[in-house]
Formats: C-alpha cells, sequence, structure tokens
C-alpha cells in the first residue's frame, strides 16, 4: 500500500467516524423532526431543500439547548436563521449561545451564531446585540452581528456603538456597512478615511455608506 493509499483511507475512516458520531448525536432531534412530517435524514436537509418548516422551530429550539456536539449544534443554527423564527424565542436563546461559545474567529459556530442573529434582529434583541458587538473578546465572531445593527432603529446607542467599532479593525467594515444601511448622518465625518482603506471591499462599502448618507441629507 502506498503512502496515498494510507492517507486515503484515513480521511476515508474520519469522514465515517464523523458521520457516525452526527448520526448518533442528532438521533432524538431528527426522530422529533420525522414524527413532526419531516422526511430527512440530516438537519441540513431543512433548509437546503428549501422547506418552510415554521412548525420544525420549537423542536430546533429545544434540540439546541440539549445538544452539545458543535456541528450538529451548527446546524440547528442554521435551520434557526429563517425569518420565521423571529417571533419566536429563538432569537433569545441564540444570544445565550453567542455568550457561551468560545469560538472567536470568524469562522464556525460562533460566527454561525452571529449570521443567525443578523437575519433574527429585531428591537427586542437590540440591547443583547449593541452588547455583544462591543464585547470583542467575542472577535471575529461578531462581524454578522455588527452587520445586523443596521436593521435596527436608528438610535443613538445603535449609532454610537456603529462609530466605536469604526476603531476595531475585525469588525469595521461590518460597522461602515451598517451605519450606511442607517444612512446615519452623524457618522459621515467618521467614514472619510475608509474611502482610501487598503480593502477593496470596505473602500467600496464606504463609497455606497457615504453616498446613502448624504442622500439622505
Amino acid at each position: 500500500m502506498t503512502s496515498g493509499e494510507r492517507d486515503e483511507r484515513t480521511r476515508l475512516a474520519a469522514i465515517r467516524a464523523w458521520r457516525e458520531r452526527y448520526d448518533a448525536d442528532a438521533a432524538g432531534l431528527i426522530r422529533d423532526l420525522r414524527d413532526a412530517g419531516f422526511n430527512i435524514s440530516s438537519v441540513e436537509n431543512l433548509y437546503n431543500g428549501k422547506l418552510h418548516y415554521d412548525s420544525a422551530i420549537p423542536i430546533l429550539v429545544t434540540w439546541l439547548r440539549r445538544i452539545i456536539n458543535p456541528i450538529v449544534k451548527e446546524d440547528i443554527v442554521r435551520a434557526l436563521s429563517v425569518k420565521w423564527a423571529e417571533q419566536t424565542e429563538a432569537p433569545k436563546l441564540l444570544v445565550s449561545e453567542f455568550e457561551k461559545n468560545e469560538d472567536s474567529t470568524g469562522e464556525g459556530l460562533g460566527w454561525t451564531i452571529g449570521n443567525a442573529l443578523e437575519v433574527l434582529a429585531n428591537d427586542e434583541i437590540a440591547e443583547d446585540m449593541v452588547r455583544l458587538a462591543r464585547d470583542r473578546s467575542h472577535g471575529a465572531a461578531r462581524e454578522m452581528i455588527v452587520m445586523g445593527l443596521g436593521k435596527l432603529k436608528n438610535n443613538r446607542s445603535v449609532v454610537d456603538t456603529l462609530i466605536a467599532l469604526l476603531d476595531d479593525e475585525e469588525v469595521a467594515g461590518h460597522a461602515v456597512i451598517a451605519l450606511g444601511k442607517l444612512q446615519a448622518k452623524s457618522a459621515r465625518s467618521h467614514l472619510d478615511h475608509f474611502l482610501s482603506h487598503p480593502k477593496t471591499w470596505v473602500r467600496n462599502a464606504a463609497k455606497k455608506a457615504v453616498a446613502r448618507i448624504d442622500k439622505a441629507q
């Protein structure tokens, strides 16, 4: 057997072990979803199958509290990242899950929870989102939470938070986008130097934000 063949066997064995662990840890959740009428084999079948699964939200919320496996938990969070979960207990639970999470990278479970909060952003969790956005210990996992602030009411607390985050390199570009969405006039003078930012996407975001603010004035 060549080293390449051994490597391939090792890779396939790791995939099988991962799948077996996922299936075992998600078994109760899948059973409950099937009992509710969803003929699925994995949580991702809900959102990848383009199903309207509003009746599954309470089941997903219940199991998000129980599941420890981060891969299964991430699938549940993705399944909760839909607008019809906004008026449930999902947003508050996701705030709690974000606070407990130790992944501060711009990848993985922490970021996925932050992305869900952006989708579900509303006034009921506005103070929570402001608090999480300001907490730098959460690192790049805050990116989409900062973006989500741009979907909230243009109030002083939100705008002041976003202006303060312009000095936070991990989320500054996302704060620029949010301020543009809010057409925050008080932020206009803070955005000029982002027009020459070294990152193209941040420069483009700043141009759009400045244009939106200037048009609103």
